[in-house]
């Protein structure tokens, strides 16, 4: 069921709540094919007024609401995880969103800018920001709170005083943070290694120093991570990340040597929270519309002889003879084998034989143009990513992909769920 429209007044009152978004939506609008900013083929007059006018844009909006945009999803995440505790709060624009979004939260910085520029509300109904530092976290209060960290190290420009919070031994406000908070759970929006566009700041962005991105990813394992809207220059994001159980184990050193006993901590994350390792911008199933293949009726065998072998030899000469149709052949000789894939009916069991059977052959149906390239390769990353294996081989006009026979139907399934076509 498609979702619902909605009202010119629900429309209004997310605008009320957000502006932000609806602005910077806006400004994207302003300045056409910024995506291409950073083309090689954009022209360096178009690329310096794209520049301009994008840098312009996002500073005024920057100094009017916030480092980040919030967005709905971002909005729902936090909404899971309430109540939130915010340090390095600035305007305080991102808590006062979501406490408009009925989401339980207290904002706090080191120095409270007494109200937001951007708010029409008077003082009395305005967000407030609360004044505190990194301490607050060590609060048992907050020990059940998720903590908020957005752009923590933003700001941190003096090397005397990088931690935004008064203090002086060089650490981030991200890393005092850390170091303060006994709860489970944090946000984090910024940018994190090793996303960052500029090459000056890569890899890991100018939102959070390297210190804490350490820290952070050593305690905590990431649940989930969402684009925030951004500049074409930008790779915020929105995380979510839990504390990590260690487990410590002691090795113990050998009787009779003077070696000590060493301790050795590894992380425990729980299968349900482990992060998909399998991450691509690749549409592979792309690659096989258009192709169109055939499952061959009979099994096959992969066998070999010794290197000269002279039965091996008689084998394959008979075996490159008389082939009919729907009866491939592959013989191929090397100093270290005679390899033979056929059917496996072909092959008669003797001492020197070394064979593989109940292998299945799908023919790819050509002729292909050698110009047509990657197929054997999207077939391959289609099947590896269902733990399929196959045995490929080609010819100059096309290619065959031999799995074996307990995994041939599954192999056709995922095969035609990817767009390739099977002809029978």
């Amino acid at each position: 069921m498609p979702p619902k429209k909605k009202t010119k007044t629900e429309a209004s009152a997310d605008a009320d709540i957000n502006p932000f978004l609806n602005e910077f939506n806006a400004a994207r609008q302003i300045v056409p094919n910024l995506g291409s900013i950073f083309a090689p083929t954009t022209d360096a007059d178009t690329r310096a007024e794209q520049w301009t006018k994008m840098c312009d844009m996002g500073e005024e909006l920057v100094n009017k609401y916030a480092w980040a945009v919030p967005s709905q999803e971002a909005v729902d995440i936090c909404k899971k995880l309430e109540p939130i505790v915010e340090v390095g709060a600035g305007q305080g624009y991102w808590g006062e969103v979501l406490s408009k979004s009925g989401v339980a939260i207290k904002s706090f910085d080191k120095s409270p800018s007494g109200g937001l520029i951007h708010s029409s509300k008077s003082a009395k109904s305005a967000f407030s920001v609360l004044e505190g530092d990194p301490a607050v976290l060590s609060d048992p209060a907050h020990a059940s709170s998720t903590l908020l960290l957005c752009f923590p190290d933003e700001d941190s420009s003096d090397p005397s005083d990088a931690s935004g919070d008064g203090s002086s031994d060089g650490s981030s406000l991200g890393l005092s943070c850390l170091s303060n908070f006994i709860g489970t759970h944090i946000i984090h929006v910024g940018e994190l290694y090793p996303s960052a566009l500029p090459l000056s700041q890569a890899p890991f962005g100018r939102t959070s120093t390297p210190e804490f991105q350490v820290a952070l990813s050593t305690d905590f394992h990431c649940l989930k991570c969402i684009p925030l809207p951004r500049w074409p220059h930008e790779s915020t994001t929105l995380s979510v990340w839990k504390r990590t159980e260690k487990c410590a184990i002691t090795f113990r050193g050998e009787e009779g040597d003077d070696e000590e006993d060493e301790e050795e901590e590894y992380k425990y994350i729980p299968e349900n929270e482990k992060l998909d390792d399998r991450i691509s911008c690749i549409d592979w199933s792309e690659r096989l519309k258009g192709i169109r293949m055939t499952l061959l009726e009979d099994e096959f065998t992969v066998a070999k002889y010794p290197p000269s072998d002279e039965e091996g030899l008689k084998v394959a000469a008979t075996l490159i003879t008389a082939v009919k149709k729907g009866d491939p052949r592959f013989v191929q000789v090397t100093d270290e084998e005679i390899s033979i894939i056929c059917q496996s009916s072909l092959l008669r069991s003797s001492n020197n034989l070394t064979e593989d059977k109940s292998w299945r052959c799908f023919k790819v149906i050509g002729p292909m143009p050698f110009y047509l390239v990657g197929i054997m390769a999207a077939i391959a990353s289609v099947l590896k990513d269902h733990k399929i294996s196959l045995l490929a081989q080609s010819t100059f006009d096309t290619d065959y992909v031999f799995v074996k026979c307990d995994v041939v139907e599954r192999a056709e399934k995922v095969m035609v769920n990817e767009g390739l076509e099977m002809v029978k």
